[in-house]
């Protein structure tokens, strides 16, 4: 007595079909991890950025004078990116309550770094106000 053997296994069209899931489900996890770790390095140029911008208002008074005006520079992150600032201070007005403490005058302070990144230009930039004495700025 012969007994028919049951073939196990599956058939070329299951595993073409499970491929096609596996592909699809490939891709669109590289297209999320991608689309993350370009969103991460722009973090990371815009979080340099904001720490020259920092550097540069805090050296205001000492390496940059707190005089109407524009100064601007460039500086590189070591990995081939190169950051350029501009600050202009201009005159916002005389503070006419503290003149008894000397000669002071308050400055409006525009800041911006800007950078190349991925083709576009891309721009950080603040606005804030300083006080200064006209002997000591």
């Amino acid at each position: 007595m012969s007994r028919g053997r049951r073939q196990s296994g599956f058939s070329l069209l299951e595993i073409l079909v499970a491929f096609s899931i596996l592909a699809l489900s490939l891709g669109v996890l590289l297209n999320i991890f991608s689309t993350s770790m370009r969103g991460v390095g722009l973090g990371e140029e815009y979080s340099k950025a904001a720490s020259l911008l920092d550097a540069r208002l805090a050296a205001l008074g000492s390496e940059i004078p707190v005089e109407s005006g524009s100064q601007s520079g460039s500086e590189g992150d070591g990995e081939g990116q190169e950051y350029r600032w501009q600050i202009t201070l201009s005159p916002y007005g005389e503070i006419d309550q503290f003149q008894a403490v000397g000669e002071l005058e308050l400055f409006q302070i525009d800041a911006e770094v800007t950078w190349e990144a991925g083709g576009s230009q891309r721009r950080i930039a603040v606005s804030t106000l300083r006080l200064a004495s006209g002997e000591g700025r």
